[in-house]
């Protein structure tokens, strides 16, 4: 028996299985009440911000109704190249809505929870080329610092943890949104991110970085609001950059297929507390980016990429193209 040509074999089966992987970047961002009438400057900050983002899976919140989803997405996303996972109208004028790349995921399904005071969204993907199934939360909770915002936001992510914990264990899970959260202690916040005796629907802040975010310059890398230092016609929030509102959160078993170092708020250099993002030159984007940023929201979008394992194999069968396994 040849030694070192069963060796040989071995390893190139163990590659086979491991060798390719399935790139997919999520995006959060609120989109500043976005309806149907928008000037044409506002519509090419979003498309510039969603450019230089690349991301496959964008999970927008506060677009205006039926009407503003339309225009969003005949305007923005359409035309970008992503799919509408489907509109659901809600209570209010700040509806959510998730945009995907057929290119990446399939979409198998969605799923409402009835919380305050908007509902949230559990969107249904399957990750192509790979057997992973992700469930992605996309949320915006209850805004504002009194006893009553906080018992909202608290009794939202107690609705939104009991959905979280009934889903199977083997898939993934996201929660993306505007949390509207100013500190890691707040009781929404550990509800939805504490562990319990077993795994069960419990998600995780990427970046590990606790404490209280807002108004607190040791944070100011992951500040996402403000964008403004002074109010705009457009009804955004000012006071500068100052709170960590928006955040993507994952299931402790997605942690390992985290692009390292991919998590970030764009735009966002650690140098503007308290400032505006037109407010001195920028250290990670271009000026031009800087401004479609400030134009386009008082929000900025957070991203982060995963590398999912696919099956070498398949990838054989499939002559060199990533293979949909939910059509075999």
């Amino acid at each position: 028996m040849n030694i070192r040509f069963s060796l040989v074999s071995l390893l190139l089966l163990v590659l086979a299985g491991t060798l390719y992987a399935q790139s997919i970047r999520v995006m959060t961002y609120n989109v500043l009440q976005f309806g149907e009438e928008e000037e044409d400057a506002r519509i090419a900050a979003l498309r510039t911000v969603i450019d230089a983002a690349e991301p496959d899976i964008i999970c927008a919140q506060e677009i205006q109704g039926p009407s503003g989803y339309f225009a969003f997405h005949s305007k923005i996303t359409g035309p970008g190249g992503y799919m509408s996972a489907g509109f659901i109208d809600g209570p209010d004028d700040n509806d959510d809505e998730l945009f995907y790349r057929e290119s990446k995921v399939t979409m198998l399904g969605m799923q409402e929870i009835e919380i305050e005071p908007r509902p949230a969204h559990v969107y249904t993907v399957h990750a192509l080329g790979t057997s992973d199934t992700i469930h992605i939360v996309v949320v915006h909770l209850q805004a504002g610092a009194s006893e009553a915002d906080v018992a909202t936001r608290t009794e939202a992510c107690r609705q939104i943890r009991r959905v979280l914990d009934t889903l199977p264990l083997h898939h993934h899970r996201i929660v993306a949104g505007d949390l509207n959260m100013f500190s890691s202690s707040e009781e929404g916040y550990q509800i939805l991110t504490i562990v319990g005796i077993a795994e069960a629907g419990e998600v995780a802040d990427p970046i590990n970085r606790p404490g209280r975010w807002s108004n607190d310059s040791t944070f100011a890398d992951l500040h996402t609001h403000s964008t403004r230092a002074d109010s705009l016609d457009d009804g955004g929030g000012n006071g500068g950059m100052v709170n960590r509102f928006d955040q993507i959160l994952v299931s402790p078993r997605l942690l390992p297929y985290l692009v390292q170092e991919s998590y970030e708020a764009i735009g966002q250099d650690g140098e503007h507390f308290g400032r505006s993002l037109l407010d001195g030159l920028n250290g990670v984007v271009s000026q031009e980016l800087a401004q479609a940023l400030y134009t386009a929201s008082d929000h900025l979008p957070v991203v982060v990429s995963l590398e999912l394992a696919t099956s070498g194999v398949e990838e054989l069968r499939g002559r060199g193209k990533v293979m949909d396994l939910t059509q075999r």
